[in-house]
């Protein structure tokens, strides 16, 4: 193992530990802080906004490191990737769907922080544009597309070792 390949091994983890904060973030939001704000009784609404607040706030942060981490890891992967000779159709398949739905996935982000929390409090008032959005850019959307991509992740991996058998 060369310097190339422990750098190459490093950024690979840094990319893998940067997805799972995203993800496994997104999954905590959904399944546990959000069922657990919604239980507070109408006495603590003002803690809970402020709470919701900084969390909120903290967990833009992590994404925005986790996304730039994600796309310049990313990006050199990939041109390590293709620059070897072990590419295979099903390689190039799962990595188109993959990059389609990073990028879907970034535009939910952006979207979501565009759209500002008065526009989305009453999406019944809005266009049926902003109202498309107020549905897409919700955390389920997120956490789920961030897993799906995980999958693919586990497809390119598999056929990164198919093409490295033949």
């Amino acid at each position: 193992m060369n310097h190339l390949d422990v750098l190459l091994l490093s950024i690979r983890w840094i990319h893998l530990v940067s997805a799972s904060m995203w993800i496994g973030g997104s999954l905590f939001y959904l399944f546990i802080l959000i069922p657990a704000l919604k239980t507070q009784n109408h006495q603590d609404r003002q803690k809970q906004g402020s709470l919701t607040t900084v969390i909120n706030l903290n967990f833009k942060r992590i994404v925005d490191i986790c996304l730039w981490t994600l796309v310049i890891s990313g990006s050199i992967i990939l041109v390590d990737r293709a620059t070897g000779n072990h590419l295979n159709n099903l390689y190039l398949i799962a990595i188109s769907v993959k990059l389609l739905l990073v990028t879907i996935l970034i535009s939910i982000i952006f979207t979501k922080r565009r759209l500002k929390s008065s526009q989305l409090d009453n999406p019944q008032e809005s266009s049926l544009l902003k109202k498309i959005a107020y549905r897409i850019a919700q955390w389920q959307t997120v956490a789920y597309l961030g897993l799906f991509i995980l999958f693919i992740t586990e497809i390119l991996r598999f056929a990164v070792e198919l093409g490295l058998s033949n």
